[in-house]
């Protein structure tokens, strides 16, 4: 399924091809940091290309219409780009189901593309498609995220110059996702999964010309783990609004997806172990935890007292305004928090997990409170609740520490430049590619 969606671009020059699993349909799904990055990386290739060529995985049996009409998907990712877009859309092979040890557990282990997940992107069909696109002749291509990296890793062609927007370092947070609830037997078999999963991000990096990640942190444990120089720093980042101070009511903020596990596991971990310790010390306290989704917080039918659930909210300026303290207390998952880089935009007091605030380099007592047990990060919610001028203060340093490091627009020309340059190289760089390694 193709269209050309010319919008009266002159000769091209230069074209890109953008690989992806993901199309923002609704308000509440566009909000989210995964569709906020992808809009970065999209900007960065309209910026760079006078022709962008989208090859878009749907999944099987997908009934929104959106979805399936190339014209729409072309809008959605790239709105009122000038240039020249085709887009093909291919459907991702139907999950197989786990009926046996075999295939739960054990036939995993012996490849990235036959792991739950990445093995609906790697059949014939899916590969097929790429070659296709490759056949177009891009001067680059970038890949979103590593999902959609084994049609690549099974690729004939050489390639030109290739980037993957990891974003998540996959193989920590699916290690940390184990270690989580829901429990079940055999679930701590699923580490064996964590080599095939290395040696597929391996994999990538050797066809790769550049990978981004979303913090330092992430850029050293991948360099090291690696031993590369191709990982690269793309930091999460979102347009600044205007900072306000702390809300009149001591109201405690929560936002997230929380069709996101790690969201959803961290909400419950809010409601069990620290906000009965906020509410006991400060019952005039309220607690907002804001997002769509919420029906997967298990506390969500009945919740605690001073507790409420909105749901997706559309008016991001409102919310946080209402806040006096923004809490992530996340303990899973990998990348960087979008939220907390939007709560220090706003010049919020955040208290936040050690995890939840990894990489972005905010300093626990400086500009965020970080704990990690439970009665130390009620305390400190307690604490900025009942001491408005300090919230305040911690607030506008955050704000500074977010105005300094995670400028959308510099984020952006950096990437476009990186983009450009790749350009440059023109397809000399192709043949210099190797062929997917047999392990893929």
């Amino acid at each position: 399924m193709q269209t050309n969606h010319d919008q009266g671009c002159a000769t091209a020059s230069r074209r890109g091809l953008f690989v992806t699993y993901l199309v923002p349909t609704e308000p509440e799904r566009s909000a989210s940091g995964i569709y906020r990055r992808q809009r970065m990386l999209t900007e960065a290739m309209a910026q760079t290309c006078d022709e962008i060529d989208i090859l878009y995985f749907v999944q099987p049996h997908e009934s929104n219409p959106d979805l399936r009409s190339p014209a729409r998907v072309a809008e959605l990712l790239f709105g009122d780009f000038s240039g020249t877009l085709h887009v093909e859309i291919c459907d991702r092979m139907a999950p197989r189901r786990a009926s046996s040890v075999w295939y739960s557990y054990l036939r995993p282990t012996t490849g990235l593309c036959r792991m739950p997940g990445y093995e609906s992107f790697a059949g014939r069909a899916q590969v097929a498609a790429f070659e296709r696109a490759l056949a177009r002749r891009p001067d680059f291509v970038l890949v979103h995220r590593l999902m959609c990296m084994p049609p690549v890793l099974r690729a004939s062609p050489p390639l030109p110059p290739l980037f993957l927007d990891l974003d998540d370092v996959e193989h920590i947070a699916f290690a940390r996702s184990i270690a989580h609830p829901p429990r079940w037997p055999g679930r701590n078999l699923l580490y064996l999964h964590l080599p095939a999963l290395c040696l597929g991000e391996m994999a990538a990096l050797r066809r790769a010309h550049k990978v981004f990640v979303c913090s330092t942190t992430d850029q050293t444990r991948m360099r090291r783990l690696f031993r590369t120089g191709k990982v690269e720093v793309l930091e999460n980042a979102l347009p600044l609004p205007e900072p306000g101070p702390p809300g009149p009511e001591p109201q405690l903020l929560f936002l997230g997806n929380f069709g996101y596990r790690p969201n959803a596991q961290a909400a419950e971990y809010m409601l069990e172990a620290i906000w009965p310790l906020v509410y006991s010390r400060v019952p005039q306290a309220t607690l907002i935890l804001a997002g769509p989704d919420p029906q997967r917080v298990r506390h969500h039918a009945n919740p605690p007292p001073g507790v409420n659930f909105p749901g997706f909210v559309a008016d991001l300026d409102a919310l946080y305004r209402s806040a006096a303290v923004v809490v992530c207390p996340v303990r899973a998952g990998s990348g960087t928090r979008v939220k907390l880089i939007e709560a220090a935009g706003y010049a919020k007091a955040i208290v936040s997990t050690t995890l939840g605030a990894e990489g972005l380099g905010l300093r626990d007592g400086d500009d965020a409170i970080l704990r990690d047990e439970p009665a130390a990060f009620a305390q400190a919610c307690v604490d900025l609740l009942i001491d408005p001028l300090r919230a305040r203060g911690l607030g506008l340093r955050a704000r500074e520490t977010a105005s300094t490091r995670f400028d959308r627009k510099r984020a952006i020309a950096r990437l476009a430049a990186w983009l450009t340059g790749a350009h440059a190289s023109g397809h000399r760089a192709s043949r210099e590619y190797s062929r997917p390694p047999a392990s893929a």
